[in-house]
């Protein structure tokens, strides 16, 4: 199914949250144009006003750094059908205004996942936007290779749109170098937008997105009311711990940075009040404490840097926000990738 195939396309967006190196840059000033008409675009300005969730990759600047070759070359990846190197990947897809920015409504992807063994469903509302294809036959020749059943194609507004039977995801390339992919509501509003029939997001996500500032990747996410609470409860028996002081987080922003040999990562959760910021502040300065400050516990000598970058992890609260922030060094990083098997860990590429 077509919702199992596009290896290629998450690979990207994974190796651009885990491997985040190279240098800033966040240039959405780019032009290209649309195969209908010819017009500035940037991801971004294609992103539908009901996501919720947006994560910026600037796959520009990871695409031509030293490091994530290093990083995308030690993934254990034979058994799957994705380009075997990074120059391979680097024809395929980049430039120097090369982004992705995936898109998702978390409420939808949550009622999805649990309607749905195999993937996303046709519930869920989940897209990614990527500028910077260069090689849209071999893109197209590698997704058909590993699709379950053959493709096929539906036009809509001009664009078309390549699925499977289903009809449940799709992707569509736009403009010279951008290309589409996600459920098939997702890649329809998209198509709108480019069309001039329907507005981009706007409004506090989209300043949230923007107060982030540069970085290599930035994530920020608007928990709708409620959302938290109902899907907590499928967990909670599950759960070490009490998943109920968790239940009225509103906001959560990431940003992934490169700093020399280290990847700046900050991570702030926005509470609906002060009182529970302060028990999850808490909580984690407990947990580090226990975990990695009493020495009880024997850490496995692979995973001693990792554990060691954690214990300097600054825990602290900004009113009703909790901040968190990391400095993992990016050789830890590109040690971990040596024993992380794509085909196993991600169900996608099974």
């Amino acid at each position: 199914m077509l919702r199992k195939t596009p290896a290629l396309l998450i690979l990207i967006l994974l190796v651009s949250l885990f491997a985040s190196f190279g240098c800033g840059g966040d240039d959405e000033n780019e032009k290209s144009s649309n195969e209908t008409s010819a017009q500035a675009i940037s991801p971004l300005k294609l992103i539908p006003q009901k996501a919720n969730m947006l994560v910026y990759i600037d796959m520009a600047q990871l695409l031509e750094d030293q490091d994530l070759s290093m990083f995308y070359n030690s993934l254990p990846k034979e058994e799957l059908e994705i380009p075997q190197t990074y120059d391979d990947l680097s024809e395929m897809v980049g430039g120097n205004s090369a982004q992705g920015v995936l898109f998702a409504d978390i409420s939808s992807m949550a009622q999805a996942v649990g309607s749905s063994e195999e993937g996303i469903g046709d519930e869920g509302y989940l897209g990614l936007v990527v500028k910077g294809i260069k090689d849209k036959e071999g893109l197209m020749a590698l997704i058909e290779s590993a699709a379950d059943e053959p493709l096929s194609t539906i036009t809509y507004k001009d664009f078309q749109i390549y699925t499977d039977p289903s009809q449940e995801m799709g992707f569509s390339f736009v403009g010279d170098d951008g290309l589409v992919f996600g459920s098939m509501l997702a890649v329809k509003d998209v198509l709108d937008i480019q069309k001039g029939e329907q507005p981009a997001i706007t409004g506090p996500l989209l300043k949230a997105y923007n107060d982030l500032g540069k970085a290599l990747v930035k994530l920020v996410m608007a928990v709708p009311p409620g959302a938290m609470g109902d899907g907590l409860q499928d967990l909670e028996s599950e759960a070490p711990i009490d998943l109920a002081m968790f239940a009225d987080l509103e906001t959560v922003s990431l940003t992934v940075d490169k700093d020399d040999e280290e990847l700046p990562i900050e991570l702030r959760l926005c509470f609906a009040d002060t009182e529970s910021a302060e028990n999850i502040k808490g909580f984690l300065s407990i947990v580090l404490q226990q975990f990695l400050g009493s020495g009880s516990i024997e850490i496995p000598e692979d995973a001693q840097a990792l554990v060691a970058a954690f214990k300097d992890m600054d825990v602290s609260r900004d009113g009703a926000c909790v901040e968190i922030s990391i400095d993992l060094p990016i050789s830890v990083i590109i040690d971990l990738a040596q024993g992380f098997d794509l085909s196993e860990s991600i169900p996608i590429f099974q």
